[in-house]
């Protein structure tokens, strides 16, 4: 028989609903057999708030058994850490709300598709972009602004001299594949189906401008530009208004 004198206890908690719960009690016993002071390990579970009957285990089996219980929470933290990364908003995101979000493309080379009477392509310098989406409707509308980068409240908008969106730069997205909800990679998929689409007619009316009201006059332009490879100029360009005035009738 082994002649207790004296223990210590150290305990194994697990997290459950951001509390701390003992599962295990590991009981450290000082023993005096034949005049001779020694130490065993005894774990003992916890059942329900009482300490159970214990086993006696080795100091490696303590050892295997603390090591395994700060990695289970790594781990869960790293989870959690991982959770939290995945839902970083896209820094293309400009504003958003419940309904709508607003985001931007920059400035670069970009095919356009038409099709009026034959199908044709135009690879041109396409200027920076505004898209405003409704996550429930699935309109869509979209504005140039002539800066690189992001753009600011005090950005000035324009209606772009493509086919298909209308004078308040409303899309007419026919075929166009829309997310069906709002999530990671949302702003790609919408940026890539606008650019992939078949731009057919003009729905700009009476802007005073044959590249926007005019499809033939339209595609002339495209063909220059693609040509030229030149950025579109401020001159050519039909004024909206700020960036800020247009976030604010998205409400």
């Amino acid at each position: 028989m082994f002649e207790v004198s004296k223990s210590s206890i150290r305990t194994v908690t697990k997290e459950t609903n951001n509390e701390l719960q003992a599962t295990d009690a590991i009981f450290i016993h000082e023993t005096n057999l034949s005049g001779e002071a020694k130490q065993i390990l005894v774990r003992h579970p916890i059942s329900h708030g009482k300490i159970m009957q214990g086993k006696v285990i080795s100091n490696a089996a303590a050892i295997k058994r603390l090591i395994g219980l700060n990695n289970s929470h790594t781990s869960q933290k790293q989870r959690q850490n991982s959770t939290l990364k995945s839902s970083f908003l896209d820094e293309r995101i400009i504003a958003q709300n419940s309904e709508y979000v607003a985001f931007y493309c920059q400035r670069a080379p970009r095919t356009i598709w038409t099709s009026v009477e034959e199908n044709l392509s135009f690879t041109i310098s396409c200027p920076s972009l505004v898209f405003i989406y409704s996550k429930s409707s699935k309109n869509l509308n979209v504005y140039a602004y002539l800066q690189g980068g992001r753009p600011k409240p005090e950005t000035m908008l324009y209606l772009v001299p493509f086919m298909n969106i209308s004078n308040t730069g409303n899309v007419c997205t026919g075929s166009m594949k829309l997310p069906r909800t709002w999530g990671q990679g949302s702003v790609d998929t919408i940026v890539n189906s606008f650019f992939n689409s078949r731009f057919t007619h003009s729905n700009y009316r009476s802007l005073g401008s044959d590249i926007y009201d005019m499809s033939y006059s339209n595609l002339e332009y495209l063909g220059r530009l693609a040509s030229s490879q030149k950025r579109m100029k401020k001159a050519d360009l039909i004024p909206y208004e700020l960036l800020s005035e247009t976030l604010g009738r998205f409400r």
